[in-house]
């Protein structure tokens, strides 16, 4: 029996070799399935990985409420410049209250930022100075210190 490579068909394979034909189908009734459960799988997989996302952001978006409400909370009178930065600067609310008592140190007997000024300094550097209208451009540091309180007042800052 010489057999050409055409001649092969499914029937020719049913009706000639029925054993062969029905393990052939047995074999991809089983890939079949096998790939039902594969894609079945992936997608649980993939429900219980959105799901952890999901949980995650939840958990991030509370926890960085609590960091920012934590550390408002520990905030003193004039230390809002301070608040915003640590805010800003991803810091928590013990790094806040070191910056806050270093700042409190270095203002010593000044509770507030607006005393920190009237004594004629500024705040960790970030205050601006202002020159005042019609004042000379070199002023004495309890000069500056004014017009920077003043500079701020005007703008609703203290």
């Amino acid at each position: 029996m010489n057999i050409k490579k055409e001649d092969i068909t499914a029937s020719f394979v049913a009706e000639q070799l029925p054993e062969v034909a029905k393990a052939l189908r047995a074999e991809g009734v089983a890939s079949v399935k096998t790939e039902e459960l594969v894609a079945g799988a992936r997608k649980e997989e993939r429900d219980q990985a959105e799901q952890k996302i999901a949980a995650a952001k939840v958990e991030g978006a509370t926890a960085e409420r609590d960091r920012i409400a934590k550390i408002q909370g520990l905030a003193m009178e004039g230390a809002d410049e301070l608040v915003a930065k640590a805010i800003a600067e991803g810091h928590t609310p013990e790094q806040f209250a070191m910056d806050q008592v270093s700042f409190l140190k270095k203002n010593a007997g000044k509770t507030t930022a607006k005393s920190a000024l009237e004594s004629g300094e500024t705040i960790a550097g970030q205050v601006p100075a202002t020159p005042v209208a019609g004042q000379k451009t070199q002023l004495t540091p309890a000069q500056q210190a004014k017009a920077d309180a003043e500079a701020l007042a005007a703008k609703g800052i203290i």
